[in-house]
This record gives C-alpha cells, structure tokens and sequence, in this order.
C-alpha cells in the first residue's frame, strides 16, 4: 500500500476505497490525497506505459 504524501515511484495508483486512480509519472511524483474520496490509501495498479 502507498500513503498520499509519499512519493512511491512511477506508475498508476488507484484508491483503496473508491477505485479513482492517479498516475505517477516520475519517480519525484507524489500521490495526492484521492480526489474523489479523500482517503490517502493506494494500490500500485500498473506500471507506466513504455515511451
């Protein structure tokens, strides 16, 4: 699980409550609090796509 806040390396994040997911482009990129729902839990989904 990744905490918003953190920054927990690139790829898709999406929320442990609601499913609203976020991508993180860069390794310096931090997960924002879910916009949807508030919550500051995360699941790593995916990867990023290769460029």
């Amino acid at each position: 699980m990744a905490r918003s806040g953190t920054k927990p390396g690139k790829g898709v994040y999406s929320c442990s409550k609601c499913g609203t997911t976020q991508s993180l482009k860069t390794a310096a990129s931090t997960l924002k609090r879910c916009p949807q729902c508030g919550s500051t839990l995360f699941r790593k989904t995916s990867a990023p796509a290769a460029a």
